[in-house]
Protein backbone atom coordinates (compact mmCIF):
# COMPACT_ATOMS: atom_id res chain seq x y z
CA UNK A 1 0.00 0.00 0.00
CA UNK A 2 3.42 2.02 0.03
CA UNK A 3 4.46 4.26 2.68
CA UNK A 4 1.62 4.31 5.92
CA UNK A 5 2.69 7.75 7.19
CA UNK A 6 4.32 11.31 6.10
CA UNK A 7 7.98 11.56 7.19
CA UNK A 8 8.22 13.82 10.08
CA UNK A 9 10.40 14.04 13.33
CA UNK A 10 11.09 10.20 15.09
CA UNK A 11 9.51 11.29 18.05
CA UNK A 12 6.42 13.04 16.51
CA UNK A 13 2.50 11.67 17.28
CA UNK A 14 0.89 9.71 14.74
CA UNK A 15 -2.61 8.96 13.68
CA UNK A 16 -4.71 7.33 11.16
CA UNK A 17 -7.94 9.00 10.25
CA UNK A 18 -9.88 6.12 10.01
CA UNK A 19 -12.75 5.79 6.95
CA UNK A 20 -15.89 7.60 8.56
CA UNK A 21 -18.85 5.26 8.20
CA UNK A 22 -22.45 6.79 6.58
CA UNK A 23 -24.99 5.62 9.05
CA UNK A 24 -28.06 7.40 6.86
CA UNK A 25 -30.87 4.97 6.97
CA UNK A 26 -30.53 5.69 2.63
CA UNK A 27 -26.98 4.99 2.64
CA UNK A 28 -26.33 7.78 0.14
CA UNK A 29 -23.69 10.22 2.23
CA UNK A 30 -20.93 7.54 1.32
CA UNK A 31 -19.31 10.22 -0.99
CA UNK A 32 -19.33 13.06 1.44
CA UNK A 33 -18.04 10.22 4.24
CA UNK A 34 -15.10 9.47 2.47
CA UNK A 35 -14.35 13.11 1.18
CA UNK A 36 -14.66 14.26 4.69
CA UNK A 37 -11.72 11.55 5.59
CA UNK A 38 -9.88 12.29 2.85
CA UNK A 39 -9.50 15.94 3.88
CA UNK A 40 -8.73 15.55 7.14
CA UNK A 41 -6.08 13.23 6.00
CA UNK A 42 -4.82 16.00 4.11
CA UNK A 43 -5.34 19.23 6.70
CA UNK A 44 -3.79 16.93 10.02
CA UNK A 45 -0.68 15.95 7.52
CA UNK A 46 0.09 19.40 7.61
CA UNK A 47 0.33 19.86 11.33
CA UNK A 48 4.05 19.68 12.25
CA UNK A 49 4.89 17.30 14.83
CA UNK A 50 1.90 14.74 13.69
CA UNK A 51 2.84 11.67 11.30
CA UNK A 52 -0.38 10.84 9.49
CA UNK A 53 -0.81 7.30 7.91
CA UNK A 54 -1.74 7.54 3.94
CA UNK A 55 -5.31 8.06 2.58
CA UNK A 56 -4.22 4.05 1.07
CA UNK A 57 -3.39 2.48 3.98
CA UNK A 58 -6.06 4.05 6.44
CA UNK A 59 -8.92 2.99 3.58
CA UNK A 60 -7.75 -0.78 3.59
CA UNK A 61 -10.30 -0.52 7.14
CA UNK A 62 -12.79 0.56 5.60
CA UNK A 63 -16.18 -1.92 6.42
CA UNK A 64 -14.00 -3.56 8.37
CA UNK A 65 -14.40 -4.01 12.53
CA UNK A 66 -11.81 -1.99 14.09
CA UNK A 67 -9.34 -3.35 16.11
CA UNK A 68 -7.17 -0.88 17.76
CA UNK A 69 -4.26 -3.32 18.33
CA UNK A 70 -4.25 -4.21 14.65
CA UNK A 71 -4.27 -0.93 13.33
CA UNK A 72 -1.64 0.22 15.12
CA UNK A 73 0.48 -2.22 14.28
CA UNK A 74 -0.08 -2.02 10.45
CA UNK A 75 0.07 1.92 10.65
CA UNK A 76 1.89 2.48 13.48
CA UNK A 77 -0.31 4.92 14.26
CA UNK A 78 -0.55 5.94 18.05
CA UNK A 79 -4.02 7.64 17.83
CA UNK A 80 -6.58 6.87 15.56
CA UNK A 81 -9.81 9.85 14.22
CA UNK A 82 -12.64 8.03 13.59
CA UNK A 83 -16.09 9.19 12.65
CA UNK A 84 -19.31 8.59 11.18
CA UNK A 85 -22.25 11.10 8.97
CA UNK A 86 -26.10 10.61 9.54
CA UNK A 87 -28.47 12.43 7.47
CA UNK A 88 -32.19 13.80 8.83
CA UNK A 89 -34.26 16.00 6.73
CA UNK A 90 -31.98 18.92 5.04
CA UNK A 91 -29.42 18.74 8.11
CA UNK A 92 -25.93 16.32 8.13
CA UNK A 93 -24.69 14.94 11.62
CA UNK A 94 -21.39 14.31 11.63
CA UNK A 95 -19.34 12.90 14.84
CA UNK A 96 -15.64 12.77 15.04
CA UNK A 97 -14.09 10.55 18.28
CA UNK A 98 -9.90 10.74 18.80
CA UNK A 99 -9.03 7.58 20.22
CA UNK A 100 -5.51 6.74 21.98
CA UNK A 101 -4.76 3.10 20.04
CA UNK A 102 -2.39 2.06 23.41
CA UNK A 103 -5.31 2.53 26.12
CA UNK A 104 -8.26 2.28 23.69
CA UNK A 105 -9.09 5.67 25.87
CA UNK A 106 -11.40 8.67 24.23
CA UNK A 107 -9.45 11.77 24.05
CA UNK A 108 -12.08 14.17 22.68
CA UNK A 109 -14.95 13.44 20.70
CA UNK A 110 -17.53 16.37 19.55
CA UNK A 111 -20.71 16.05 17.02
CA UNK A 112 -21.71 18.77 14.62
CA UNK A 113 -24.88 19.54 12.98
CA UNK A 114 -24.67 21.39 9.60
CA UNK A 115 -27.15 22.13 7.06
CA UNK A 116 -27.02 19.98 3.33
CA UNK A 117 -27.51 23.22 1.90
CA UNK A 118 -23.89 24.11 1.73
CA UNK A 119 -22.77 20.29 2.28
CA UNK A 120 -18.49 21.39 0.52
CA UNK A 121 -18.83 24.55 3.54
CA UNK A 122 -20.20 21.79 5.82
CA UNK A 123 -17.26 19.73 4.91
CA UNK A 124 -14.33 22.57 5.23
CA UNK A 125 -15.60 23.81 8.48
CA UNK A 126 -16.00 20.60 10.33
CA UNK A 127 -12.03 19.59 8.89
CA UNK A 128 -10.42 23.04 10.23
CA UNK A 129 -12.09 22.79 13.73
CA UNK A 130 -11.10 18.82 13.92
CA UNK A 131 -7.83 19.81 12.82
CA UNK A 132 -7.45 22.50 15.20
CA UNK A 133 -8.74 20.46 18.02
CA UNK A 134 -6.60 17.24 17.68
CA UNK A 135 -3.50 20.15 16.93
CA UNK A 136 -4.35 21.12 20.71
CA UNK A 137 -5.30 17.57 22.30
CA UNK A 138 -1.75 16.27 20.94
CA UNK A 139 -0.03 19.16 21.26
CA UNK A 140 1.37 19.47 17.80
CA UNK A 141 1.31 22.12 14.86
CA UNK A 142 1.27 25.69 16.08
CA UNK A 143 -0.16 24.63 19.50
CA UNK A 144 3.34 22.42 20.51
CA UNK A 145 5.45 24.45 22.81
CA UNK A 146 3.92 27.61 23.05
CA UNK A 147 3.06 29.36 26.17
CA UNK A 148 0.83 31.52 25.49
CA UNK A 149 -1.67 28.55 23.60
CA UNK A 150 -3.54 26.09 25.16
CA UNK A 151 -3.75 22.86 26.03
CA UNK A 152 -7.81 23.16 26.68
CA UNK A 153 -10.35 22.24 23.79
CA UNK A 154 -13.01 23.73 25.62
CA UNK A 155 -11.13 26.84 26.55
CA UNK A 156 -10.20 27.05 22.67
CA UNK A 157 -13.30 26.85 21.29
CA UNK A 158 -14.78 29.75 23.89
CA UNK A 159 -11.99 31.87 22.26
CA UNK A 160 -13.88 31.04 19.18
CA UNK A 161 -17.39 31.93 20.75
CA UNK A 162 -15.77 35.49 22.09
CA UNK A 163 -14.51 35.98 18.57
CA UNK A 164 -17.58 35.13 16.40
CA UNK A 165 -19.35 37.86 19.28
CA UNK A 166 -16.88 40.21 18.59
CA UNK A 167 -17.22 40.25 15.45
CA UNK A 168 -20.75 41.77 15.52
CA UNK A 169 -19.12 44.75 17.50
CA UNK A 170 -21.85 45.90 19.33
CA UNK A 171 -22.19 46.56 22.71
CA UNK A 172 -24.03 43.77 23.63
CA UNK A 173 -21.97 41.64 21.59
CA UNK A 174 -18.95 42.75 22.93
CA UNK A 175 -20.19 41.67 26.54
CA UNK A 176 -20.91 38.35 25.29
CA UNK A 177 -17.74 38.06 23.61
CA UNK A 178 -16.21 38.71 27.25
CA UNK A 179 -17.98 36.78 28.41
CA UNK A 180 -16.45 33.76 26.57
CA UNK A 181 -13.61 35.09 26.78
CA UNK A 182 -13.65 35.31 30.71
CA UNK A 183 -15.20 31.64 30.35
CA UNK A 184 -11.86 30.70 28.36
CA UNK A 185 -9.19 31.60 31.14
CA UNK A 186 -11.52 30.49 34.09
CA UNK A 187 -11.06 27.00 31.67
CA UNK A 188 -7.60 27.22 31.25
CA UNK A 189 -5.92 30.08 33.73
CA UNK A 190 -2.48 29.83 31.58
CA UNK A 191 -4.05 30.73 28.48
CA UNK A 192 -2.06 33.63 27.25
CA UNK A 193 -3.85 34.65 23.99
CA UNK A 194 -7.17 34.52 25.84
CA UNK A 195 -5.85 37.20 28.42
CA UNK A 196 -4.66 39.31 25.34
CA UNK A 197 -8.11 39.34 24.07
CA UNK A 198 -9.80 39.78 27.06
CA UNK A 199 -7.17 43.35 27.63
CA UNK A 200 -8.37 44.00 23.92
CA UNK A 201 -12.33 43.55 24.49
CA UNK A 202 -12.42 45.49 27.66
CA UNK A 203 -10.93 48.28 26.10
CA UNK A 204 -13.25 48.37 22.97
CA UNK A 205 -16.11 47.93 25.28
CA UNK A 206 -15.50 51.11 26.73
CA UNK A 207 -15.39 52.48 23.59
CA UNK A 208 -19.55 52.00 23.80
CA UNK A 209 -20.97 54.59 25.84
CA UNK A 210 -22.91 52.71 29.43
CA UNK A 211 -21.71 48.96 28.40
CA UNK A 212 -18.71 49.55 30.92
CA UNK A 213 -17.47 52.29 32.71
CA UNK A 214 -14.30 54.39 31.86
CA UNK A 215 -12.64 53.53 35.25
CA UNK A 216 -13.47 49.99 34.98
CA UNK A 217 -12.62 49.04 31.83
CA UNK A 218 -9.12 50.62 32.04
CA UNK A 219 -8.73 48.97 35.31
CA UNK A 220 -9.92 45.26 33.66
CA UNK A 221 -8.05 45.71 30.90
CA UNK A 222 -4.82 46.59 32.86
CA UNK A 223 -5.10 43.69 34.96
CA UNK A 224 -5.56 41.25 31.59
CA UNK A 225 -2.80 42.74 30.29
CA UNK A 226 -0.44 42.12 33.17
CA UNK A 227 -1.57 38.50 33.46
CA UNK A 228 -0.77 37.94 29.60
CA UNK A 229 2.61 39.58 29.87
CA UNK A 230 3.14 37.48 32.63
CA UNK A 231 2.36 34.29 30.58
CA UNK A 232 4.29 35.80 27.95
CA UNK A 233 8.51 34.62 27.43
CA UNK A 234 8.94 37.37 25.00
CA UNK A 235 10.66 40.10 26.71
CA UNK A 236 8.81 42.78 24.79
CA UNK A 237 5.62 41.09 25.66
CA UNK A 238 2.73 43.40 25.66
CA UNK A 239 4.28 46.64 24.40
CA UNK A 240 1.77 47.79 21.59
CA UNK A 241 -0.76 46.87 24.18
CA UNK A 242 0.85 48.77 26.76
CA UNK A 243 1.52 51.78 24.85
CA UNK A 244 -2.71 51.84 23.25
CA UNK A 245 -3.03 51.81 26.82
CA UNK A 246 -0.79 54.76 28.01
CA UNK A 247 -2.65 56.91 25.04
CA UNK A 248 -6.36 56.38 25.74
CA UNK A 249 -5.08 57.44 29.47
CA UNK A 250 -3.71 59.93 28.30
CA UNK A 251 -0.41 59.47 29.73
CA UNK A 252 1.47 60.64 26.88
CA UNK A 253 5.14 60.85 28.66
CA UNK A 254 4.53 57.20 30.18
CA UNK A 255 4.00 56.48 26.30
CA UNK A 256 7.60 58.18 25.57
CA UNK A 257 9.13 56.75 28.38
CA UNK A 258 8.35 53.60 27.14
CA UNK A 259 8.60 53.98 23.66
CA UNK A 260 12.71 53.85 24.92
CA UNK A 261 15.77 55.23 22.79
CA UNK A 262 13.59 56.84 19.88
CA UNK A 263 13.44 60.22 19.38
CA UNK A 264 11.14 60.89 16.44
CA UNK A 265 14.99 61.42 14.42
CA UNK A 266 15.97 57.79 14.80
CA UNK A 267 14.77 55.12 13.33
CA UNK A 268 15.40 51.08 14.08
CA UNK A 269 15.40 49.06 11.12
CA UNK A 270 13.09 46.75 11.87
CA UNK A 271 11.45 47.54 15.64
CA UNK A 272 8.06 47.43 16.57
CA UNK A 273 8.25 50.55 17.95
CA UNK A 274 9.56 52.47 14.88
CA UNK A 275 5.36 51.66 14.00
CA UNK A 276 4.21 52.69 17.21
CA UNK A 277 6.10 55.66 17.63
CA UNK A 278 4.92 56.92 14.35
CA UNK A 279 1.63 56.98 15.63
CA UNK A 280 2.27 58.37 18.96
CA UNK A 281 4.25 61.57 17.38
CA UNK A 282 0.74 62.03 15.20
CA UNK A 283 -1.24 61.57 17.87
CA UNK A 284 0.86 63.95 19.77
CA UNK A 285 0.86 67.02 16.70
CA UNK A 286 4.25 66.04 15.69
CA UNK A 287 3.50 65.07 12.56
CA UNK A 288 6.37 66.41 10.36
CA UNK A 289 8.12 63.75 12.25
CA UNK A 290 5.50 61.05 12.24
CA UNK A 291 5.34 61.03 8.25
CA UNK A 292 9.08 59.65 7.28
CA UNK A 293 8.88 56.99 10.18
CA UNK A 294 5.92 55.76 9.14
CA UNK A 295 7.27 55.79 5.50
CA UNK A 296 10.16 54.00 6.82
CA UNK A 297 8.14 51.57 8.18
CA UNK A 298 6.16 50.85 4.95
CA UNK A 299 9.40 50.08 3.45
CA UNK A 300 10.11 47.57 5.79
CA UNK A 301 6.85 46.35 5.53
CA UNK A 302 4.55 47.63 2.42
CA UNK A 303 1.39 45.19 2.84
CA UNK A 304 0.61 46.23 6.29
CA UNK A 305 -3.31 48.08 5.92
CA UNK A 306 -2.54 49.62 9.24
CA UNK A 307 0.44 51.46 7.67
CA UNK A 308 -0.91 52.73 4.78
CA UNK A 309 -3.93 53.83 6.53
CA UNK A 310 -1.55 55.44 9.26
CA UNK A 311 -0.01 57.61 6.46
CA UNK A 312 -2.70 59.03 4.81
CA UNK A 313 -4.12 60.37 7.88
CA UNK A 314 -0.44 61.94 8.42
CA UNK A 315 -0.56 63.46 4.81
CA UNK A 316 -3.60 64.69 4.89
CA UNK A 317 -3.10 66.69 8.31
CA UNK A 318 0.21 68.39 6.01
CA UNK A 319 -2.45 68.62 3.32
CA UNK A 320 -0.90 66.24 0.78
CA UNK A 321 -4.09 65.05 -0.58
CA UNK A 322 -2.83 63.32 -3.86
CA UNK A 323 0.00 61.15 -1.22
CA UNK A 324 -2.64 60.61 1.04
CA UNK A 325 -5.41 59.13 -1.33
CA UNK A 326 -2.39 57.13 -2.91
CA UNK A 327 -1.64 55.82 0.20
CA UNK A 328 -5.51 54.97 1.28
CA UNK A 329 -6.03 53.17 -1.77
CA UNK A 330 -3.18 50.93 -1.07
CA UNK A 331 -4.45 50.06 2.05
CA UNK A 332 -7.80 48.90 -0.01
CA UNK A 333 -5.62 47.45 -2.34
CA UNK A 334 -3.92 45.09 0.70
CA UNK A 335 -6.94 42.98 1.12
CA UNK A 336 -6.76 43.20 4.54
CA UNK A 337 -9.41 45.84 4.81
CA UNK A 338 -10.42 47.67 7.86
CA UNK A 339 -13.07 50.56 9.28
CA UNK A 340 -9.62 52.98 9.78
CA UNK A 341 -8.70 52.91 6.32
CA UNK A 342 -12.16 53.58 4.87
CA UNK A 343 -12.39 56.10 7.33
CA UNK A 344 -9.22 57.60 6.09
CA UNK A 345 -10.20 57.59 2.95
CA UNK A 346 -13.44 59.97 3.35
CA UNK A 347 -11.21 62.65 6.35
CA UNK A 348 -9.04 62.82 3.19
CA UNK A 349 -11.93 63.35 0.91
CA UNK A 350 -13.74 65.74 3.37
CA UNK A 351 -10.47 67.93 3.95
CA UNK A 352 -9.83 68.42 0.15
CA UNK A 353 -13.44 68.98 -0.35
CA UNK A 354 -13.45 66.36 -3.34
CA UNK A 355 -17.11 65.15 -3.59
CA UNK A 356 -16.73 62.14 -6.06
CA UNK A 357 -13.41 60.59 -3.67
CA UNK A 358 -16.07 61.55 -0.74
CA UNK A 359 -18.74 59.35 -1.98
CA UNK A 360 -16.38 56.58 -2.79
CA UNK A 361 -15.01 56.07 0.54
CA UNK A 362 -18.26 56.65 1.87
CA UNK A 363 -19.57 53.73 0.52
CA UNK A 364 -16.75 51.79 1.46
CA UNK A 365 -17.18 52.97 4.84
CA UNK A 366 -19.98 51.68 4.78
CA UNK A 367 -19.36 48.62 3.44
CA UNK A 368 -16.35 47.67 6.17
CA UNK A 369 -17.65 49.04 9.44
CA UNK A 370 -19.29 47.10 12.32
CA UNK A 371 -22.08 47.81 14.34
CA UNK A 372 -23.70 51.18 14.67
CA UNK A 373 -21.69 52.14 12.44
CA UNK A 374 -23.79 51.73 8.72
CA UNK A 375 -26.61 53.08 10.29
CA UNK A 376 -24.23 56.42 11.28
CA UNK A 377 -22.81 56.67 7.90
CA UNK A 378 -26.02 56.37 5.79
CA UNK A 379 -27.56 59.05 7.10
CA UNK A 380 -24.08 61.34 7.30
CA UNK A 381 -24.37 60.34 3.55
CA UNK A 382 -28.66 61.54 2.97
CA UNK A 383 -27.87 65.04 4.64
CA UNK A 384 -24.67 65.65 2.64
CA UNK A 385 -26.06 68.49 1.04
CA UNK A 386 -28.01 69.59 4.30
CA UNK A 387 -26.33 71.00 7.09
CA UNK A 388 -29.50 71.82 9.32
CA UNK A 389 -30.26 68.30 9.18
CA UNK A 390 -27.04 66.59 9.43
CA UNK A 391 -26.19 69.23 12.45
CA UNK A 392 -29.44 67.73 13.59
CA UNK A 393 -28.60 64.21 13.55
CA UNK A 394 -25.10 64.47 15.13
CA UNK A 395 -26.63 66.00 18.16
CA UNK A 396 -28.30 63.01 18.74
CA UNK A 397 -25.47 60.96 18.42
CA UNK A 398 -24.20 59.74 21.80
CA UNK A 399 -22.05 56.62 20.92
CA UNK A 400 -18.68 57.15 22.29
CA UNK A 401 -16.91 55.19 19.52
CA UNK A 402 -19.13 57.18 16.90
CA UNK A 403 -17.35 60.39 18.00
CA UNK A 404 -14.40 60.86 16.52
CA UNK A 405 -16.33 60.54 13.08
CA UNK A 406 -18.77 62.63 14.69
CA UNK A 407 -16.53 65.49 15.25
CA UNK A 408 -15.35 65.71 11.55
CA UNK A 409 -18.81 66.01 10.38
CA UNK A 410 -19.43 68.70 12.76
CA UNK A 411 -16.31 70.63 12.03
CA UNK A 412 -16.93 70.30 8.37
CA UNK A 413 -20.62 71.41 8.78
CA UNK A 414 -19.09 74.07 10.64
CA UNK A 415 -20.73 73.70 14.37
CA UNK A 416 -17.11 74.25 16.15
CA UNK A 417 -19.20 73.68 19.72
CA UNK A 418 -20.25 70.60 18.71
CA UNK A 419 -17.02 69.17 17.43
CA UNK A 420 -15.45 69.53 20.25
CA UNK A 421 -17.87 68.32 22.35
CA UNK A 422 -17.53 65.01 20.35
CA UNK A 423 -13.91 65.18 20.52
CA UNK A 424 -13.70 65.16 23.91
CA UNK A 425 -15.99 61.90 24.06
CA UNK A 426 -13.60 60.41 21.90
CA UNK A 427 -10.91 59.61 24.07
CA UNK A 428 -8.53 60.01 21.24
CA UNK A 429 -6.49 62.79 18.98
CA UNK A 430 -7.43 61.78 15.69
CA UNK A 431 -9.12 64.41 14.64
CA UNK A 432 -7.16 67.31 16.43
CA UNK A 433 -4.18 68.44 13.69
CA UNK A 434 -6.76 67.13 10.64
CA UNK A 435 -6.99 70.77 8.04
CA UNK A 436 -10.79 70.67 9.24
CA UNK A 437 -10.23 71.41 12.47
CA UNK A 438 -8.28 74.72 11.84
CA UNK A 439 -11.18 76.74 13.34
CA UNK A 440 -11.78 74.08 15.82
CA UNK A 441 -8.40 74.55 17.13
CA UNK A 442 -8.38 78.33 17.19
CA UNK A 443 -11.64 78.17 19.62
CA UNK A 444 -10.73 78.94 23.24
CA UNK A 445 -12.34 75.45 24.40
CA UNK A 446 -9.79 73.70 22.67
CA UNK A 447 -7.15 74.60 24.92
CA UNK A 448 -9.09 73.62 27.74
CA UNK A 449 -9.58 70.45 26.04
CA UNK A 450 -5.60 70.22 25.33
CA UNK A 451 -5.41 70.25 28.44
CA UNK A 452 -7.32 68.30 29.73
CA UNK A 453 -5.75 65.48 28.15
CA UNK A 454 -2.31 66.27 29.11
CA UNK A 455 -1.01 67.10 25.80
CA UNK A 456 0.37 70.75 26.78
CA UNK A 457 2.34 69.00 29.80
CA UNK A 458 3.75 66.60 27.34
CA UNK A 459 4.66 69.49 25.32
CA UNK A 460 6.18 71.46 27.73
CA UNK A 461 7.97 68.60 28.96
CA UNK A 462 9.25 67.33 25.08
CA UNK A 463 8.19 70.16 22.70
CA UNK A 464 5.48 71.79 20.71
CA UNK A 465 4.16 69.99 17.94
CA UNK A 466 3.40 70.99 14.68
CA UNK A 467 0.11 73.63 15.39
CA UNK A 468 0.39 74.62 19.00
CA UNK A 469 3.02 76.70 20.31
CA UNK A 470 3.62 78.40 23.69
CA UNK A 471 2.84 82.04 25.08
CA UNK A 472 4.88 82.46 28.38
CA UNK A 473 5.04 79.79 30.87
CA UNK A 474 1.23 79.72 31.61
CA UNK A 475 -0.53 80.06 28.03
CA UNK A 476 -0.68 78.79 24.58
CA UNK A 477 -2.30 79.13 20.92
CA UNK A 478 -2.95 76.70 18.41
CA UNK A 479 -3.96 77.31 14.65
Amino acid sequence: FGPAATQVESDSKSIAVLPFVDLSETNDLEYFADGLTEELTNRLSQLKGLQVASRTASFQFKGKSKNLENISDVLAATHVLEGSVRKSGSEIRITAQLIETGSGYHLWSKTFDRSLEDIVAAQEEVTESVAIALAISLDVGEFASNPLATSSVEAYEAVLESQKAHAEFTGDSLLRAIHHAKRAVEIDPEFGYAWYGLANLYREAGTFKGVIAKDEWMQLSAEALDRAIALDPDPNAGFGEKITLAELEHRWMDAQEMLGPLTGREMVEDDPRTFQYAFFLYDVGRVREAAPMMEHWKRIHPGGPGTHGGLAVMYTAQERFDDAFAAVESAYDTGRYSEFSALAGVVAALSANDRAQLLRWMDRVIEHTEGEGPEFWRAIKETLDDPMAALAFLRSVDSDRLAYAASIWAAWHGDVELALQAMRRSDTTYAFWLPLMKNVRRHPAFKDLARDMNLVEYWREYGWGDFCRPLGEEDFECD
